[in-house]
């Protein structure tokens, strides 16, 4: 193992952690430091270590720079009027139109929020020669004892009154009634500190489901930690009989249904990559899972006609994460077919026949709410379902919508291919769509007047 630096593990703050935890460097470091921690009789050699340590951040380009820059001058010129509102919304999701009804409906001047960017906090050895103090012992937990200090963020430890200071001179509500974010409450360390200390002070902190896989898995732990700490949790369409914190609210991201979509396009396969290593645990493939799920998506593509196989063409995740899944494809496939990475989804969909969804995720949310021709397949065993939505795939897939494996998927692709009108929009294939949606993402038509109601309720 490398000569260990405890400079290779600490991040600067929860975006910074985010970045690092699926990277090669860091996890070498950690599991350097495991061996030394786990009782063991492996021969180590220590390794002089010449590796760069990590940047605070990635490197801003010139152009978000100057937008962050006009958005904070922005919020100086708003703060004399701000500091009485009682609605804040930062990092909704919804769209720009959505966001301005909203302060409108509270009579608030509309708001272009942005949070100050950290600086570069210096490491302090001493400051994390300490231990927790966990009631029950395991080496799992002896492990966790010793990792935390280390791993910690220097936003939360040597940087933490930096922080405060910083959410001081903050130019947002003083005393707002309703926070709502969608995605601050993990990344953004300004926002979580100026919301803890509202909150402590009566504030209500709203959350917004932001994509797909919520309310249907075992293994969740994101959501369970956002409902947790919020006082509502706004979703798609599903609700937890065991919390009623969770209030249905329609899907805000899409906006209205379309139905613009080529008939005579080709089959737009949206693919996903995941990290090289065990980074979170929810029900997804982890770490070299991952080439299982490849492999899969290769059965789907062998197993089409080759008339339908000339027509797919693929969309790649936009993070590779080392898996050159790039290269993968074209060893495999020489001739295959890639989308622009620059279109939109919603616009690759638009020029598409049939949207073939391999993951559980926001992508099929969105195209069933399209009302797009849509097939779905991926590995039960990857991809869990908790017992209430095993329901509801199993009714699409008693209509051909939804497949467990990539050969029934494509089988139903080859049998449609010619006339995939007929197929969805018969009456049984109709009425499947329109239930499932109701539950995991339906399109409200009075959705500003939903959220207007459900923010009075907490002001």
């Amino acid at each position: 193992v490398y000569e260990f630096k405890l400079e290779k593990i600490v991040p600067n703050d929860m975006s910074h952690f985010t970045q690092i935890l699926v990277s090669d460097t860091w996890n070498e470091a950690i599991y350097a430091k495991l061996i030394e921690l786990i009782p063991n009789d492996f021969g180590v050699k220590i390794l002089s270590d010449k590796t760069k340590h990590f940047s605070s951040s990635r490197p801003l380009k010139f152009s978000h720079k100057i937008k962050l820059q006009l958005k904070s001058i922005f919020n100086i010129i708003q703060k004399p009027i701000t500091r009485n509102d009682k609605i804040f919304v930062y990092n909704s999701g919804f769209s720009k139109w959505i966001d301005l009804q909203i302060q409108l409906k509270f009579m608030q001047t509309p708001k272009i929020w942005v949070s100050p960017q950290l600086p570069k906090f210096e490491l302090n050895h001493k400051k994390r020669k300490w231990n927790l103090q966990l009631n029950r012992s395991s080496e799992f937990t002896n492990i966790i004892q010793s990792l935390i200090p280390l791993c910690i963020p220097k936003s939360y430890l040597e940087g933490f009154q930096s922080l405060i200071k910083i959410q001081n001179k903050l130019p947002w509500p003083n005393n707002p009634s309703v926070i709502f974010t969608s995605n601050a409450y993990f990344t953004d360390d300004v926002f979580k500190v100026w919301t803890a200390l509202k909150t402590n002070k009566n504030s209500n902190l709203l959350i917004g489901q932001h994509g797909g896989n919520f309310g249907m898995t075992p293994r969740a732990f994101l959501e369970k930690h956002q409902i947790n700490i919020s006082d509502a949790f706004l979703s798609w369409g599903w609700s937890n009989e065991k919390d009623e914190k969770v209030i249905p609210l329609g899907n805000l991201i899409n906006g209205k249904k379309f139905k613009n979509y080529n008939s005579l396009g080709p089959a737009l396969m949206v693919e996903y990559t995941l990290p090289r290593y065990s980074y979170q645990i929810y029900s997804v493939p982890i770490a070299s899972q991952w080439l299982d799920y490849f492999n899969q998506q290769c059965e789907f593509i062998n197993n089409l006609s080759s008339g339908v196989k000339d027509k797919v063409q693929l969309r790649l995740y936009k993070d590779d994460f080392g898996w050159d899944q790039y290269l993968r494809w074209r060893e495999i496939f020489p001739h295959i077919k890639f989308n622009n990475p620059a279109q939109s989804m919603k616009e690759a969909a638009s020029r598409s026949r049939i949207f073939i969804a391999t993951y559980n995720a926001t992508t099929y949310l969105e195209s069933l709410s399209w009302n797009m021709p849509t097939i779905i397949f991926w590995k039960s065993e990857h991809w869990e379902l908790n017992e209430d939505a095993k329901e509801y795939f199993e009714l699409l897939e008693s209509v051909g919508i939804f497949h467990k494996t990539p050969e029934s998927a494509a089988n139903k692709l080859n049998s449609i291919w010619d006339d995939i009108e007929s197929w969805w929009w018969s009456d049984k294939v109709q009425k499947a769509v329109i239930t499932f949606c109701s539950k995991y993402s339906y399109i409200s038509d009075d959705s500003t007047h939903k959220i207007e109601s459900i923010f009075k309720k907490y002001t």
